[in-house]
């Protein structure tokens, strides 16, 4: 889960949702994809599917407030079975996500024996995958890219990390190599460099509230969240006047 504290309590958006929000970014893309591009959308849309369920205090800190993403424990489980799930869908669509793990996780591959044999066996599924589709490993590199730039994207605007007053943050680098930034003007998300095929789009995540600070258990949370007030947080990206 992704948590914001808010003067309400605290703002809570499923990581599911987060990757629907990327994969609606990254829709504004100009495709070069050809026929792989749908498999590039899904790729985007289900890379942090796999979540562990709520038991065992998964999703709460010890003072029982709901925990953000970012402070879990490494863990293998998420992008084990999210890439065992992809494997069922295509093997263009395993290749994004195993290269998104091996992004992810190659900097803790010196904790502990398990992460470095998970990450070698993934380096190993996308050389499998390359040479068996016939791929441009050049090709292959800028998809993830794409995957890689929404995915960061998305990221900033659920955590409410874009700086006011026209301050610039960066993404990171887009498919050409150069570094993109974001900032918000008059309630509108600008890009330097424009890097979409339209002038102005509109995306949403589903984001919940929840006004209670603590829980005992992860099952509590979980009623809560399920009765929560749910609203789309929505975004208008517009292409800066030069």
């Amino acid at each position: 889960m992704i948590i914001n504290y808010i003067p309400e309590g605290w703002e809570v958006i499923f990581q599911k949702s987060h990757g629907f929000l990327a994969m609606q970014i990254a829709r504004q893309w100009p495709i070069f994809l050809d026929k792989r591009w749908d498999e590039l959308l899904l790729a985007i849309a289900e890379h942090d599917d796999s979540q562990h369920g709520f038991s065992d205090r998964n999703y709460l800190n010890e003072n029982g407030t709901p925990k953000d993403f970012t402070f879990n424990e490494l863990s293998l489980y998420q992008p084990s079975k999210v890439v065992e799930s992809a494997t069922y869908v295509s093997r263009f669509t395993t290749l994004l996500i195993s290269m998104h793990l091996t992004n992810l996780y190659e900097k803790y591959r010196h904790v502990n024996e398990d992460t470095a044999a998970f990450l070698d066996e993934q380096k190993t599924k996308q050389e499998k995958i390359i040479l068996s589709m016939g791929l441009d490993k050049e090709i292959a590199d800028k998809a993830y890219s794409i995957f890689h730039w929404c995915d960061r994207c998305s990221l900033i605007l659920c955590k409410n990390e874009i700086p006011t007053r026209e301050r610039k943050l960066e993404i990171c680098k887009d498919i050409s190599g150069e570094t993109s930034f974001i900032f918000t003007a008059e309630n509108e998300i600008h890009v330097e460099p424009w890097p979409f095929n339209i002038s102005s789009f509109t995306v949403y995540v589903v984001a919940r509230i929840l006004r209670q600070l603590s829980f005992k258990e992860d099952q509590e949370l979980m009623q809560k969240l399920e009765t929560a007030d749910i609203f789309d947080k929505e975004w208008t990206f517009t292409k800066q006047l030069a």
